[in-house]
């Protein structure tokens, strides 16, 4: 019994010792799990990286670990030595437990209150200081047997021997780890990048981003899409958790930040397909920024491999929208979508500031916005296969909007301004008030999309409008600048003239202002140049 508890408590203690220990690899100081026991008892269950001690008590021999190393390399083993001052300060540790257990449960006097306490006391330096002490000696002057040989330990602690001799073993064992240091928020950044725009540093040392461009067949993506593609072909789950789970073994050993870094960037490469909350997505999204930035919506999102996009219909659809030759093979119709759309994305962003300045009607400048927005994800994707995959997602929207891009690459915005000014007139809206339907149709025609295909129909339409509206106006000025002329010859006929000159010369000269000899319309304006009245002055 007493030899029982000897060991069993000198097992406890050399698991206490061990319980916090925690492996760190690389720069990165990447945390690594390790599967330690002592005596054959568990401190921690998982890693693949294996730490065997044995105490004095555990009846191990070196030979017998030596045999057990050469078939297991990847587990450190080691022996710590008898030492007879460790047994007797445990025994001693052992009978103050019990002593102090048993005095606490009976009735004590103050001479075992005293006596309790020293005990205690005794008990607190044994477990905190002597047994610690020890405990490293025991393990420091016995023998670390790793691969069939021995190892004289350093003169260091149990825990940054480990960590030394870890390292080595790890070195072997992860033989693809990648040492890079990443943040969370790193993880998505690259759904938002664009050529030329700053990127975390890490993205070039990954060798992901290069001459500004996505490079998915660089090692780390081109890894992951490998087991994306080996999962789906076996029917295996693919979630992100799956995938950490699957880097995280020999030999990457990789930090789950990179798992979600290279799969955010096939993702954004069009390689990969996301569903995540019940959702699929095919482009990159706000809300998708989460699913990379953390890895608790990453375990929850599923992957899959896209099929290779059909160039072939692209190339179709180029000679279908753009009116241009398409490609005849896979590069030369990517190439041909990114020539087309960056050129158009410029034109009919050009095209989009007049339509505003303009103020065309806002069924137009909803078409623009769209195509506008359309061609702008397509340009975007950096990727050939995300570029032609978008392209053709596109289609229905394109085919719908092309029309009026086209039709306003022809518009002539000048004459529209002036259309739509005169429509808007008031004058001219009195004047025709409930007596033309000529007029209707041109106030119907410049509000709505008919517009783009209709200006010249619109043009002539004005034009009539404007020659029926000068003669009107013309005739009204004509009859009020003989109304004036009248009214001047009355006056300098008047008795008052010669009897009051100097009122009759004021009222004179203020008609002599409304007169108007000269009749000189402004096709702008709707106004006669010289005078500039309106035909509310003629009432």
């Amino acid at each position: 019994m007493r030899v029982f508890k000897v060991k069993f408590f000198g097992t406890i203690h050399v698991k206490d010792e061990l319980k916090k220990f925690k492996f760190t690899y690389g720069k990165s100081n990447r945390p690594i799990d390790v599967k330690i026991t002592v005596d054959d008892e568990d401190v921690s269950a998982e890693g693949y990286l294996k730490v065997v001690l044995y105490t004095p008590f555990s009846g191990k021999d070196e030979s017998e670990l030596e045999s057990q190393s050469i078939n297991d390399p990847n587990t450190i083993y080691w022996l710590a030595v008898s030492d007879s001052e460790f047994e007797r300060i445990l025994e001693r540790t052992i009978a103050l437990k019990d002593t102090v257990n048993q005095i606490k449960t009976s009735t004590t006097t103050e001479t075992q209150k005293a006596y309790l306490k020293l005990l205690q006391e005794e008990l607190e330096t044994n477990q905190k200081n002597e047994l610690p002490r020890l405990l490293q000696a025991i393990f420091r002057n016995g023998v670390i047997i790793k691969n069939g040989g021995r190892i004289k330990p350093l003169n260091n602690t149990i825990e940054k021997t480990l960590q030394i001799m870890l390292k080595d073993v790890a070195k072997e064992l992860y033989y693809e780890f990648i040492d890079v240091r990443l943040k969370d928020e790193d993880c998505a950044k690259i759904l938002t990048w664009q050529p030329g725009t700053k990127i975390p540093n890490e993205y070039y040392k990954l060798d992901i981003i290069s001459e500004n461009t996505i490079k998915v067949s660089s090692k780390v993506p081109s890894t992951v899409l490998k087991e994306i593609e080996r999962r789906r072909n076996y029917g295996l789950s693919r979630t992100g958790k799956d995938l950490i789970k699957e880097f995280e073994k020999p030999p990457f050993g990789w930090d789950p930040k990179i798992v979600r870094l290279a799969v955010a960037t096939l993702f954004k490469a069009g390689k990969i397909s996301v569903l995540w909350s019940n959702k699929e997505y095919l482009t990159p999204s706000p809300e998708l920024f989460r699913v990379f930035s953390k890895v608790s919506e990453f375990n929850k999102a599923t992957f899959d491999v896209l099929p290779e996009v059909d160039w072939r219909a692209a190339s179709e659809l180029i000679s279908k929208i753009f009116g241009e030759i398409g490609g005849d093979t896979f590069e030369k119709t990517a190439e041909q979508v990114e020539k087309i759309t960056t050129k158009w994305f410029g034109e009919v962003k050009n095209l989009e500031v007049r339509v505003k300045d303009n103020e065309l009607p806002e069924c137009i400048q909803k078409s623009v916005s769209e195509f506008l927005r359309d061609i702008s994800e397509i340009v975007e994707a950096d990727d050939p296969n995300a570029r032609l995959r978008k392209f053709l997602e596109k289609e229905k929207s394109l085919m719908k909007n092309i029309k009026v891009i086209k039709e306003l690459k022809k518009f002539d915005f000048d004459s529209y301004r002036k259309l739509r000014k005169f429509a808007e007139n008031q004058a001219v809206l009195v004047e025709f008030s409930g007596k033309s339907e000529r007029l209707e149709n041109l106030i119907k025609t410049v509000s709505s999309d008919v517009v783009i295909s209709r200006l010249e129909d619109a043009i002539a339409d004005y034009g009539i409008l404007l020659d029926e509206f000068k003669a009107r106006y013309e005739k009204e000025h004509s009859a009020f600048t003989k109304s004036v002329r009248r009214a001047i010859e009355d006056v300098r006929n008047h008795e008052a003239f010669r009897s009051k000159p100097n009122e009759a010369k004021e009222v004179l000269a203020k008609l002599n202002e409304l007169l108007c000899e000269e009749f000189n319309f402004d096709d702008n304006s709707l106004l006669c140049k010289n005078c500039k009245k309106t035909s509310n002055c003629f009432e």
